[in-house]
Parts: structure tokens; sequence; C-alpha cells
């Protein structure tokens, strides 16, 4: 994708797709006797209003699953599932 068609779906995104709900849970995880690792797990579901962008909304949501897009920052997606669900 390149910077003005990213650009453009950003744009896109931000006008045309909201958020409708979401759940988080905080997790701690004992790494060794004096490491602990805090983080969360959760869901959100997102409803894009407008659909005109949808196609290259999808390829870079795919892009965001396959290849783990943040998965090495300390605040990031540590794993992304995409699921589309039926219009209600």
């Amino acid at each position: 994708m390149h910077g003005s068609e990213s650009r453009r779906l950003y744009r896109w995104a931000y006008a045309a797709v909201g958020i409708t709900d979401f759940r988080t849970k905080p997790v701690t995880v004992q790494l060794t006797r004096w490491r602990t690792a805090r983080g969360f797990i959760g869901w959100a579901t997102y409803r894009a209003f407008e659909t005109s962008m949808l196609t290259p909304m999808w390829r870079a949501l795919a892009a965001a699953a396959d290849f783990g897009i943040g998965s090495t920052r300390s605040l990031g997606f540590g794993a992304v599932k995409i699921v589309s669900m039926p219009n209600t």
C-alpha cells in the first residue's frame, strides 16, 4: 500500500468505521520468580457505516493478522484475529 493510498484508507476508516462493542480483561503472567508480565486480552467489534473502501481495509487487516503487527511491542497487538460478522 503506497503512502497516498494508506492515508486515504486512514481518513476513510476514521470517518466511516466505529466501534460498537468491546471487552477487556487484565492478565498477569509470572515469567520467573522475579519477573512478571502484565497485559490484557479482549475483543472489539467494529462496524463500517460506509462501505466504499472495505476491500483495502480487509487487505490491511489481513496483513495485521498474518504478520503479527505490534507483537514485538510492549503496547501493541500480540495476536490479531479478524472475523467477519453478518450484518445485523
